[in-house]
């Protein structure tokens, strides 16, 4: 745990696990960081996400109910195909479907009843995580994890001050 890099009370705060790698041939240092300020950032981005999700999910779920089969196979296989293919809403949310047949002046038909389930929070956790936290990759042996960190949140303000020289002379 590294901590806080600054002195305000609404600082981030930062985690670190240090190993070790290989990029290209050459041994290199691979800091693993966790920083509170990006996971507040993660949790705010995914909920938005959800909840749009939640909608489209909820849209693509009616449309199921419209759809008729014209037997229980047909509308099983149609179901477990759209389960199954890859798209992030269905992965990140349970969804529940139900085979119905249905009888009417035209014979049977089957339809599928499919609801939204609850959001996967593993998943959720795993894509929060990912969003924060970086990898800093140093050949400097004598420093500390806190010093590349360190080193790694200045160069901003570097940038920042050197901009004017980068820029465009107009």
């Amino acid at each position: 745990m590294v901590g806080r890099l600054s002195s305000r009370t609404d600082a981030a705060t930062y985690r670190v696990w240090p190993t070790t790698g290989t990029l290209g041939e050459q041994s290199v240092r691979l800091i693993v960081v966790h920083s509170s300020a990006l996971e507040a950032k993660a949790t705010r981005q995914l909920a938005d996400r959800q909840d749009k999700e939640a909608q489209q999910l909820d849209r693509e779920l009616r449309r199921w109910e419209t759809r008729h089969f014209a037997c229980a196979a047909d509308a099983e296989a149609a179901w477990t195909a759209w389960r199954e293919s890859p798209t992030v809403i269905r992965a990140v949310w349970a969804v529940h479907g139900e085979m119905i047949e249905e009888i009417d002046r035209e014979g049977p038909a089957w339809r599928v009843h499919a609801t939204r389930g609850e959001l996967r929070a593993e998943q959720i956790a795993a894509e929060q995580f990912r969003r924060s936290t970086f990898i800093l990759v140093s050949n400097d042996p004598r420093r500390t994890a806190r010093e590349l960190l360190e080193a790694y949140k200045t160069q901003f303000v570097v940038e920042q001050d050197h901009a004017v020289l980068k820029g465009p002379l107009t």
